[in-house]
């Protein structure tokens, strides 16, 4: 359907095609498309050549209904969007849309998934992956983290209020709230639950605390990110610090380490380097650090005698900056 001048236009009710809606009206700001489509990893001479009339929403095919298609003379891209974690994925997606974009003859091509943090069909998109290299797969929750972080909601009153609803939409959409049977065994030892909140809290305060003194202490380069974990965030507790203006580094409790098995439960309390900003060659001293590491990031672990020492905000500050002048400096790309 053609774009109309209003940014809500297309907005019913919460559910895929609003955010779909909300997400492809802001493309009608060129610096918008920049940086969505930088961050989506299209190729920028892609980029360069794609303007609001390319960007299109329910085009019907043989095949089925993309929820946004970016096509011209030289790009083919389609995008799924799901904000629910149990929105079902449908065979064609994973199928046909990647058949598509093969038979596509424009030079910059592919499909991208934006999801929920724990969708639970991620493991069929991985699968197709695997088959259709092109494919990505772009976590909402990091996706409108990356946005507020450019500070666009300064910018237009407008973009504000869009970024906003977006934002509010996909946290409540994605949130799971069915508890598993170890939750429903805590609720009845309630201490537990009280002692964990408050070891959150004191820790994400600590990080707040510390972060003149680690900004300080690593240079100008870097600054905390304005956005701050909210309370439905249940991977990551703490807060980001901007690279040349990305969020690249993470400070804090990370809980997403929780599910990957015992041997990474020594490193929850760790400062987090994104790998895409290191060198390929990367390497820290284990001698003086200890790491683990996932496909996306690296997790050093910050000594948990750090936070009960009398001098603990200073002791934390300087093992951080150790930590990102040692590693992260001498490695980046």
């Amino acid at each position: 359907m053609n774009r109309s001048t209003s940014i809500f236009y297309g907005l019913t009710k919460e559910d895929e095609n609003t955010s779909t809606e909300i997400l492809c009206n802001l493309l009608k700001y060129r610096y918008f498309r920049d940086i969505l489509f930088s961050y989506l990893k299209i190729d920028m001479n892609a980029i360069d050549s794609i303007d609001l009339n390319h960007c299109s929403t329910q085009i019907r095919y043989n095949t089925g209904i993309p929820d946004l298609v970016i096509t011209n003379s030289k790009a083919y891209y389609l995008i799924e969007n799901k904000i629910r974690i149990d929105t079902p994925l449908q065979d064609n997606q994973i199928y046909s849309y990647p058949e598509m974009v093969i038979n596509s003859k424009k030079p910059y091509k592919g499909q991208i998934f934006i999801l929920p943090k724990n969708y639970k069909h991620l493991d069929k998109i991985e699968n197709a992956k695997l088959k259709y290299s092109f494919i990505k797969i772009v976590i909402w929750d990091d996706l409108i983290r990356y946005l507020f972080s450019y500070d666009l909601q300064k910018d237009s009153y407008i973009i504000a209020e869009a970024l906003n609803l977006l934002s509010e939409l996909i946290i409540k959409s994605s949130i799971d709230t069915i508890l598993s049977p170890y939750e429903v065994a805590m609720l009845y030892n309630p201490k537990d639950i009280h002692e964990s909140l408050k070891v959150m809290c004191k820790i994400i305060q600590l990080v707040e605390k510390s972060g003149k003194m680690i900004i300080d202490g690593i240079g100008s380069d870097f600054e905390l990110s304005t956005w701050a974990n909210d309370f439905y965030d249940d991977t990551t507790k703490g807060r980001y610090i901007k690279y040349k203006k990305n969020d690249d580094i993470f400070i804090g409790l990370n809980l997403n380490l929780v599910d990957k098995g015992a041997q990474y439960w020594e490193y929850i309390l760790s400062v987090a380097l994104k790998k895409d900003t290191l060198n390929e060659n990367w390497n820290i001293d284990t001698s003086r650090f200890e790491y683990c590491e996932d496909s996306d990031w690296i997790y050093v672990k910050i000594k948990k005698e750090i936070i009960i020492n009398e001098d603990q905000q200073n002791s934390f500050s300087n093992e951080v900056i150790d930590i990102i002048n040692d590693i992260f400096k001498n490695n980046c790309a």
